[in-house]
């Protein structure tokens, strides 16, 4: 359960392939920043939250469960008028290259929906909140998947169990949000 109005929880938990980043923090004018290289699931919805990417200011409505995946530049969060509780999830270098990937070769991605990130965020996440355990060898096939799922199209059996082999080593495409500002789109 999140914490009472408030109070600021965090919290760091190290996984096989990956490590995830818990936040529950009170509305705030402070700025606050998402790392680079990271995908994450805001669980909060917001009304125009403010925000600085590439050196310019935006704002927008964030609904609960949008995804957030960065490249090599931050994003500055400069106003959050309500309580914020995302996730952030960092693959390992090493889990990237075993999968024929890098940080680099990630799509940055603003407000999108994405069902698999959000349902690997939210099992983490009770992880989080609950102290749960999950075994390395859950762990390292969450990470793998979502790797995978960053790394390759689902069609055709790609990023299915078994289904790797042989699939297009491309990122995805078309994860931007139909409402994504145009300077956002590179």
């Amino acid at each position: 359960m999140p914490p009472a109005s408030g109070t600021v929880q965090m919290g760091v938990r190290h996984w096989p392939g990956m490590r995830s980043e818990y936040a529950w923090l009170p509305p705030t004018v402070t700025a606050t920043q998402t790392k680079p290289y990271q995908i994450g699931v805001s669980f909060t919805a917001h009304r125009t939250a403010i925000y600085g990417l590439d050196g310019r200011l935006g704002y927008s409505d964030i609904r609960a469960g949008a995804v957030f995946v960065t490249g090599a530049e931050e994003i500055t969060w400069a106003s959050v008028r309500e309580p914020s509780e995302s996730l952030e999830i960092y693959p390992s270098q090493d889990l990237l290259r075993s999968l024929g990937g890098s940080l680099d070769a990630i799509e940055p991605a603003m407000a999108v929906a994405d069902a698999t990130v959000l349902a690997v965020a939210s099992m983490l996440r009770r992880a989080h909140l609950t102290g749960t355990a999950i075994s390395d060898v859950a762990a390292s096939t969450v990470a793998h998947r979502l790797g995978s799922h960053l790394f390759w199209n689902a069609t055709a059996g790609c990023g299915s169990v078994g289904g790797w082999a042989g699939c297009p080593s491309r990122p995805l495409t078309g994860w931007r949000s139909s409402s994504t500002p145009g300077w956002l789109a590179r």
